[in-house]
């Protein structure tokens, strides 16, 4: 699936909201799906520091960018996270 803006994944209107009925959107995700976005596609050696408060969504506006990187350019990707 390629994809030229997060919000087609987390809009409102986005993929999400209408294949998961309890999908919640929130701005704040999407704009960081987009920066982990921008940074994937950026120079390689780009690093992104991001900080959220809880419910934000942190973990899933990581995963969705960075898995749709990976398989347009048949790449692996590694998330370690003490978190899940």
């Amino acid at each position: 699936m390629k994809t030229s803006s997060m919000d087609e994944l987390f809009g409102p209107s986005g993929l999400f909201a209408r294949r998961f009925s309890g999908f919640e959107y929130r701005q704040q995700q999407v704009e960081l799906a987009e920066q982990v976005q921008a940074t994937l596609s950026d120079a390689p050696g780009r690093i992104l520091a991001a900080e959220a408060p809880p419910g934000v969504g942190k973990t899933f506006a990581l995963l969705a960018p960075a898995m749709l990187w990976a398989a347009e350019r048949n790449k692996t990707i590694l998330v370690l996270t003490g978190g899940i």
